[in-house]
């Protein structure tokens, strides 16, 4: 039988499968919390530079009026255009959500960081006097938990932050993570997170990555990464290095996360990394 009957009759199959499911069939299956963001892994986004100019021209005035859900329902209506199969769900909340996580945090990492990061950095900025411990130079996370007692309200706030900068790598958030580093390293300010070198050796290196495929630049240049005093990623060990440039090749955060050392308190970390009390 040749290809393109074979095709066709698969074809007739699946739109037949289709009707007899109907929309509560689908949304079933689009829904249903057992299948969630990997639903979409077979229908692919169009990145935002190879977006239609209309759809990124209505995108750019939703940033304009700050208007994160307008900017999100933009990206919505172009996938939802690409497979009309969805347009049933758009406003549908736990398609939303399972989308946001989906498609956003892959395709749109840029995009829908109004959405996940900018509440949870403003949440960081707002913070209650009484989470800071200004006589601590213990950070409560820096590529694990310190053992510094924290408020539970801000372990929650930083165990958000950690999938969205080190699996996700959202732009907004590791260049966070690096400024925060620098600061406690540098000046002494008091860190939710100062990441160990190996850490933020990893972070500094997918972020260049990042900029090769076009986004945006990050707030810290590279070449000031690598001697920063705040950083110091130039006390790694040969082998350390290179088994973290090993996990950068393959994104696997997880294993320098597992192998990273712990915490150590402002003072005796510089004195491990040979640069004395600054």
């Amino acid at each position: 039988m040749p290809r393109w009957i074979k095709s066709f009759r698969l074809g007739l199959v699946a739109l037949f499968t289709a009707w007899i499911a109907g929309p509560a069939g689908a949304a079933a299956y689009v829904a249903s919390p057992a299948h969630g963001p990997q639903q979409f892994a077979a229908f692919p986004a169009t990145p935002y530079r190879e977006l239609e100019p209309d759809v990124r021209e209505r995108y750019w005035d939703a940033e304009q009026a700050d208007g994160c859900g307008r900017r999100i329902d933009v990206l919505i209506d172009a996938y939802v255009e690409k497979y009309p199969r969805f347009a049933h769900f758009r406003n549908d909340p736990a398609w939303r959500q399972a989308w946001l996580r989906g498609v956003g945090l892959s395709t749109y990492i840029v995009e829908v960081r109004c959405h996940f990061a900018d509440p949870l950095l403003t949440r960081m900025v707002r913070a209650p006097l009484h989470w800071l411990d200004l006589h601590s130079g213990l950070p409560v996370w820096c590529g694990r938990w310190s053992s510094r007692e924290a408020d539970p309200e801000l372990r929650e706030l930083i165990a958000e932050m950690i999938p969205l900068a080190m699996r996700h790598e959202m732009p907004g958030l590791v260049d966070r993570f690096i400024a925060a580093t620098r600061q406690h390293r540098t000046i002494g300010i008091d860190a939710f997170v100062a990441l160990n070198p190996d850490v933020a050796l990893y972070l500094v290196e997918r972020r260049k990555r990042q900029v090769d495929a076009g986004l945006p630049l990050p707030s810290f240049t590279f070449e000031d990464a690598e001697t920063s005093d705040g950083l110091y990623l130039d006390s790694l060990p040969p082998k350390r290095r290179a088994a973290v440039m090993a996990a950068v090749e393959t994104g696997d955060y997880r294993s320098v996360l597992e192998t990273t050392a712990a915490c150590e308190p402002r003072e005796d970390f510089l004195k491990s990394v040979g640069a004395g009390e600054r």
